[in-house]
């Protein structure tokens, strides 16, 4: 017995493992819905610790606890994907990062949760691989990852953290490198008479005085 749903009172409490419920809503006097957990019991890398598996569920009402009952909670510990960031934003999409060289030497930073110390494989795409994977030093490790080295092509391409060979992504979270336009023998883009749109590698000629009409 939880007590009345009315007038929900400073005296009930629920707690998960040593931790309590954050927040959470009292439905009926035999229920009660937790909807904010707290925050950093899980935060460690690596397979799941003591805080993070079969957490007992407790509940104080004025102080008087529950009866032990078979109520466990566990937490999720997959690895989670939030954002890139490194090379020119995403006009559309702020999770992404777009127009990077193909050489694939202009670091970026991969923003998650839960990233484990050890056994993972950064990706763009089905089939590029991050060559050369590090972490901030005086950042939590788990959260971020910086790749320094990942040549290829390719527009859009989905960013993924392979641990084994289960996948974690976000689908709004991609890489996008740079296409260089066409080059005269001197090496200028578009011969220099236009704007190269480094996304798409095609050129946009000069139709105008004093630039002239090309083609």
């Amino acid at each position: 017995n939880f007590g009345p749903t009315a007038g929900l009172s400073s005296d009930v409490r629920l707690r998960v493992g040593a931790s309590e419920c954050v927040e959470f809503v009292r439905r009926s006097p035999t229920e009660l819905v937790c909807v904010l957990y707290p925050e950093g019991v899980c935060e460690a890398a690596g397979p799941p610790d003591d805080r993070c598996s079969d957490q007992p569920v407790v509940v104080l009402v004025d102080g008087q606890r529950s009866e032990p009952a078979d109520a466990l909670l566990s937490y999720d510990m997959a690895p989670v994907v939030e954002r890139i960031e490194g090379c020119q934003p995403h006009p559309q999409e702020w999770r992404s990062t777009y127009l990077c060289p193909s050489t694939g030497t202009w670091p970026v930073t991969v923003h998650g949760q839960r990233f484990p110390e050890a056994g993972l494989e950064l990706r763009f795409g089905p089939a590029l691989s991050c060559q050369s994977l590090s972490r901030p030093p005086g950042q939590t490790p788990s959260t971020r990852l910086v790749c320094d080295l990942y040549p290829g092509i390719g527009r859009a391409l989905p960013v993924t953290v392979m641990v084994g060979a289960q996948a974690y992504g976000h689908p709004n979270v991609t890489l996008g490198y740079a296409v260089p336009c066409p080059a005269d023998p001197k090496g200028k883009a578009c011969a220099g008479h236009g704007v190269c749109d480094l996304e798409t590698g095609t050129c946009t000629c000069w139709r105008a005085l004093p630039a002239g009409f090309w083609d």
